[in-house]
This record gives C-alpha cells, structure tokens and sequence, in this order.
C-alpha cells in the first residue's frame, strides 16, 4: 500500500517528467527553427548546402515525431517540412503556402505553442 508522501513523491516526479519532455520538445522545434532562419540567411549569400539542407530534414522530422503526440496537424506540416529540404527544388511557392510550412508561418504557431505553455 502507497503512503500519502509516496503518492506525492510520484506525482512531483510525473510533473517534472512532464517538464522535461516539453523542454526537449520546445528545445528541438527552436533549434529546427534557427538552424533553418540561419541557412535561409546563409543560402543568399553562397548557394545551397546540401549536407545543411538534409541536417534541417533531420531537425523537423526530429521535431514533428516529439509534437504528434499534442498537436497532429502541426507535426504533419513539420514532418512536410522535413520533407521539404530533402527536395526543395520540386517545392514551389503556392506547394509551400498549400502546405503550410512557411517558415513564417511555422514560427508564428511555434511561439503561440510556447506562449500558451
């Protein structure tokens, strides 16, 4: 049989397991986020870099498999995303706008997600 102080023991754990996972969720959408404004910014002054362009496929995938379990539509357009950079040159503009994985827009509904956190 469970004590009062077990049973809270447990739940402070559970909250704080909780916490972590969002951390790392948040942590992989913001890092998925920056690395794809930062090559953006990069990719007008030098050209494509593919080996660039898979790592931010493996980001947004990587961030779409952590948000499905809270959010199935946005880790749809995020697993798009991914998708996206393995080929962007057969995406074009009104695809991404379809799509909905704008970066802008992406970073718009990213910082509501952390806003309402």
């Amino acid at each position: 049989m469970f004590s009062i102080t077990d049973l809270i023991v447990a739940f402070i754990e559970e909250r704080r397991a909780n916490r972590d996972r969002d951390d790392a969720l948040y942590e992989s959408l913001r890092q998925a986020l920056q690395s794809t404004k930062k090559y953006i910014e990069e990719e007008k002054e030098g050209g494509r870099d593919r080996q660039k362009e898979y790592l931010l496929s493996d980001l947004w995938s990587n961030a779409a498999s952590q948000v499905v379990k809270y959010d199935r539509d946005l880790a749809d357009r995020l697993f798009q995303k991914g998708d996206y950079w393995l080929t962007p040159e057969t995406w074009g503009e009104e695809d991404i706008y379809n799509a909905g994985i704008a970066i802008e827009r992406i970073d718009m509904e990213i910082k509501e997600h952390l806003l309402a956190r």
